[in-house]
């Protein structure tokens, strides 16, 4: 589900250079991803309609096949996006609303267990797996999701992964929320509505986060960030 299309794509290679090799690879990645038997194998490829002979030689069908296993796996991992930055404009406008949002400030070091994760790699040059049909490991899956287009940069993501549990909480510690940062567009509701929900919070945790407020610098044209008193 990520807004970039390009996100997480991956570009697959066959180590075998004849016909009969890639077709024998192809089957044995098959074969492995299903725990099949050769005979199970050949009925799941009858009952399915898999052309394998197809695929090896029509490099269209062979994508087409790993689109969808890619798909498959994008869609069980579950990732969690942090950014280092909070003063580029162009995060307000592309995560927050056109800066009608919130921005929520943790501090690792009081979870490292919730938030331990990994720097994203930022590159034109997706990922070629060659060795997928030998070895599936989540580690390299996962490198996957680690590669993004040098334009976004100024971002300085890191993502937390649950390769098997997408779309579900992730679970912190109260007093690693630090912060609420306000947008320069939030509107009135908006912000008692979150200001409610810390007041909820502070019974059962103790802990209220720093409030800033942000706004343009009407000299430098950027962001700035101003202490938010109530």
């Amino acid at each position: 589900t990520f807004s970039d299309p390009i996100d997480s794509h991956v570009h697959f290679a066959f180590t075998a250079k004849s016909a009969g090799e890639r077709r024998h690879e192809l089957e044995r990645y098959l074969r492995r991803a299903g725990n099949l038997t050769s005979a199970g194998f050949r009925k799941w490829a009858a009952a399915q309609h898999v052309d394998i002979t197809g695929m090896v030689a029509d490099p269209r069908k062979l994508n087409a096949l790993f689109e969808r296993i890619v798909a498959l796996h994008k869609g069980a991992a579950g990732v969690c996006s942090f950014c280092e930055v909070v003063d580029q404009r162009t995060v307000w406008d592309g995560y927050a609303d056109g800066h009608r949002g919130i921005a929520l400030q943790f501090e690792p070091w009081r979870d490292p267990s919730a938030f331990l994760g990994y720097p994203m790699r930022y590159t034109d040059d997706p990922p070629v797996v060659t060795d997928w049909m030998t070895n599936r490991d989540h580690r390299r899956l996962l490198n996957v999701h680690l590669r993004k287009a040098p334009e976004y940069m100024h971002e300085r993501e890191y993502r937390v992964f649950e390769p098997e549990h997408a779309n579900v909480h992730r679970v912190y510690r109260p007093e690693s929320l630090s912060g609420v940062v306000f947008g320069m567009r939030t509107a009135e509701p908006e912000r008692q509505e979150v200001l409610g929900l810390l007041d909820e919070r502070v019974k059962t945790t103790g802990d209220y986060p720093r409030l800033y407020q942000a706004s343009l610098d009407g000299k430098t044209g950027r962001l700035k960030f101003l202490r938010y008193v109530r």
